[in-house]
């Protein structure tokens, strides 16, 4: 891959996983008023899953080609953090509610806690009309759809083309129509990965208009709101309030397909552009691509710490200042669970590949 397309999608992954992290800060218990356009959360997770599903057809296609290497790649990645995202959850809720019940009480669950661990830990929070919150830990619940996306396509790279398409069948209703809605955003990185000749046939002037274009369609899906039109103004009047609830994330499922389009044709012009630039040093820059390696941690681990950190500064009254300091904390807290999953992801992968190859020569 071209290291300024590389930076490039570190530098968006950065910004994606920052803007979460952004709109999770808008709570009253921290900041006063609304933070502006925190609303549009959910682009950012779409954008991930486009990222996601980019970066693993370039891995297949470059270094994990076999279904050892695929496998335990994707499940060091994946376990490096999850695991312990997991477990960390209701330990830090529990000084949380001991610190300020209020904060907890009402939208933060607590109940029937074996049953969210072991549905957690094995992605099956969000199958059918299922829709178990990981306690606290509200941005788990996309680890239950990416999962399954890396598996989907594993299987589809690495099963006999004869048994395939059954084995997807049967793993696709096994998990139901949520996860099925979403798949085509991550399907979309897939896509733009995949579309090097078409996008080798633009040239630099187009990828350019389409790139600003690219930019002006995000801006006007936002601006427009269409997310929320599509989910209320159709899946709400047409498919009925039991339908709108029951899908709950995937409920934007067109406008997710909508914007994932969109980011395509960014990717693709980005990457046009890239190569029109000249060849940067593997060096260069080296510290935003270990920050870009780092979102996952920040992604998946960080709201917890939110709700923990703002119950112990609850006597303080909603501020800038006390906003500012439970960032400071947050980001702390998050940067050492960050350094534990770098350490442990490597010696995980060497583990299962071990392991996956003894079984296999067995």
């Amino acid at each position: 891959m071209n290291r300024w397309f590389s930076l490039y999608l570190d530098v968006l992954r950065l910004a994606s996983a920052s803007f979460v992290v952004y709109a999770h800060f808008n709570v009253r218990f921290l900041y006063p008023e609304k933070l502006p356009l925190a609303e549009h959360a959910h682009s950012a997770v779409t954008i991930f899953f486009v990222l996601s599903g980019f970066v693993v057809a370039f891995v297949v296609d470059q270094r994990e080609n076999n279904p050892i290497t695929y496998t335990s790649s994707r499940a060091a990645r994946i376990l490096s953090l999850s695991v312990l995202a997991v477990f960390l959850a209701p330990c830090l809720d529990i000084i949380g509610r001991a610190a300020g019940p209020e904060i907890y009480a009402g939208h933060i669950p607590y109940d029937y806690p074996a049953v969210r661990i072991l549905a957690s830990l094995v992605f099956m929070a969000e199958v059918w009309t299922v829709s178990i919150m990981t306690f606290s830990n509200l941005p788990y619940w996309s680890l239950n759809y990416e999962v399954w996306y890396y598996i989907l396509f594993g299987i589809y790279c690495f099963c006999k083309p004869s048994r395939r398409w059954a084995i997807i069948g049967i793993v696709c209703l096994l998990l139901g129509p949520k996860i099925v809605l979403m798949a085509p955003c991550w399907l979309a990185g897939v896509l733009a990965y995949r579309c090097k000749n078409l996008t080798n046939c633009i040239t630099p002037a187009q990828a350019a208009m389409l790139w600003i274009l690219s930019l002006a369609a995000f801006w006007g899906y936002h601006h427009f709101n269409l997310m929320r039109a599509f989910s209320e103004g159709i899946v709400l009047a047409h498919g009925g309030e039991w339908l709108y609830t029951q899908l709950y994330f995937s409920r934007y499922f067109a406008a997710d397909w909508l914007l994932s389009a969109i980011i395509v044709v960014n990717f693709m012009a980005a990457r046009r552009l890239a190569d029109c630039l000249p060849e940067l040093n593997q060096q260069a820059l080296s510290w935003l691509s270990y920050a870009g390696g780092l979102t996952y941690a920040l992604y998946i681990i960080h709201f917890p710490f939110v709700y923990m950190w703002g119950a112990v500064l609850h006597a303080y009254p909603p501020s800038i200042a006390k906003t500012l300091l439970a960032l400071v904390l947050v980001l702390s807290s998050v940067a050492l669970a960050a350094i534990a999953g770098e350490w442990l992801r490597p010696r995980i992968r060497k583990w299962l590949e071990r392991e996956l190859t003894k079984k296999c020569v067995g």
